[in-house]
């Protein structure tokens, strides 16, 4: 009976680090964006902590939006999908994040937000 606890117990530890360790993986890159967009709307800044569930890349849970797909895609690397449309929405990744404060992942995004950058695009 104690060798079956035991192995319940290693079990739940194995479980434990490795979503552990997923978690830190997003807040690196979740850190990463905001070194590369130190200048984007506070709205997206906030839109990649786990606080607001990174929802600049991902939807509910672990799953991915569009630009979250392309991000992944692109090794991380956020310079190479800049010029993508990841939701489709007509306006490229960098346009939504440098100038639009809009999610890039997401086609109503600039309905989500009550600030200046969502304004603009409503009248574009």
């Amino acid at each position: 009976m104690k060798l079956h606890s035991l192995i319940k117990f290693s079990l739940v530890l194995c479980f434990v680090g490795i979503t552990a360790s997923q978690g830190m993986a997003f807040t690196n890159i979740g850190d990463n964006w905001r070194s590369n967009y130190p200048d984007a709307c506070q709205e997206l800044q906030d839109a990649t902590t786990n606080a607001q569930n990174c929802i600049l890349c991902h939807t509910s849970g672990f799953g991915f939006n569009p630009y979250g797909d392309d991000l992944k895609e692109a090794n991380n690397d956020f310079a190479l999908i800049e010029s993508m449309d990841s939701d489709g929405d007509g306006r490229t990744n960098g346009e939504e994040i440098n100038e639009d404060c809009t999610l890039p992942g997401d086609p109503i995004s600039p309905v989500e937000f009550d600030s200046w950058g969502s304004i603009k695009v409503l009248f574009r």
